[in-house]
């Protein structure tokens, strides 16, 4: 059997999305103020995933460039989008709360 799934797409499945609007303000603030360390706790207290699927996200969403500089990395952009529409932050709702 192939296997066509990745971690990171099993946890994506398991995302439930934020439904409160006060909470998508607060989310989408975090975006665009914070880091990818503040949004994923952010997931874990509203219960939109588990602290072992933020790990997983935390581990696929960076990507770093060189094995000498470690602490430099940057985000997928695909999967952070992945993951912000997963938790109901699509491009009218980020609008929307973004000043």
């Amino acid at each position: 059997m192939d296997c066509e799934l990745t971690a990171f797409d099993m946890a994506i499945h398991r995302v439930k999305p934020l439904t409160d609007e006060k909470d998508k303000k607060e989310c989408v603030s975090i975006l665009v103020e914070d880091s990818l360390p503040a949004l994923l706790d952010y997931g874990v207290q509203k219960k939109c995933f588990s602290q072992d699927d933020a790990d997983i996200f935390s581990i696929f969403i960076p990507k770093f460039y060189s094995y000498d500089e470690p602490t430099y990395w940057e985000e997928d952009i695909e999967m952070r989008e992945k993951l912000e529409n997963a938790m109901g932050i699509d491009e009218e709702t980020f609008e929307k709360y973004s000043y």
